[in-house]
């Protein structure tokens, strides 16, 4: 689901203050190049899925496609270097002033990052659908960010396992938890459950 525009004004105010300058983004072509490069064979562009966002200009999101699935993330590219998601969320986020940045300001980046970023093809439950109005469904909570001790965040939401059946669904909730120096420590399932849906 997309969180209404409100949700990111107070980043969006905090990018055009922040922002360090770097280089232009590549283009597209530029993207299945470089990934090609990175990973040391011809990348086909239709099995590849590239997401940008406003909230982080500076990074990409790669997804490959699998079968029964839907695309996957496997890499960002942050500044146009290639990596694994876990290990490109601290340079990530460094590109949007998370050092400096409040503890307010780094709940809003965390928040961001996961539904931006680590989740750019993937659906998550910002508000409870019919799947938690199912029987036996369990309690909906939309999402957050708790500040840790030190600077860190922990960020917690519901999560849809992706899926193309149209007969059930399944649900996790996810923990996300960054250190204080921005770098992601840990994701935990905390919790899931499956409901099916009756045929009309």
């Amino acid at each position: 689901m997309k969180r209404p525009l409100l949700a990111y004004v107070v980043l969006s105010l905090v990018l055009l203050t922040a922002l360090p300058v770097h280089a232009d983004p590549p283009s597209d072509q530029g993207v299945l190049n470089a990934l090609s490069t990175a990973i040391g064979h011809r990348v086909v562009k239709r099995n590849v899925a590239i997401r940008r966002s406003l909230e982080f200009p500076h990074v990409i999101s790669i997804g490959m496609y699998r079968v029964n699935h839907g695309y996957e993330l496997t890499g960002l590219f942050v500044d146009k270097r290639y990596g694994d998601p876990r290990y490109q969320t601290r340079p990530g986020l460094a590109s949007v002033g998370w050092k400096t940045a409040s503890a307010s300001v780094r709940r809003t980046l965390a928040l961001a990052w996961v539904e931006k970023v680590l989740l750019a093809f993937d659906v998550f439950e910002d508000a409870p659908d019919a799947a938690f109005h199912a029987p036996h469904a369990h309690p909906f909570s939309p999402p957050v960010a708790e500040s840790t001790a030190r600077g860190g965040v922990d960020v917690t939401m519901w999560v849809r396992e992706p899926s193309t059946s149209t007969e059930s669904r399944t649900l996790c909730k996810w923990r996300y938890q960054f250190k204080p120096d921005g770098s992601l420590h840990a994701m935990h399932e905390i919790d899931r459950f499956t409901v099916s849906f009756s045929k009309p």
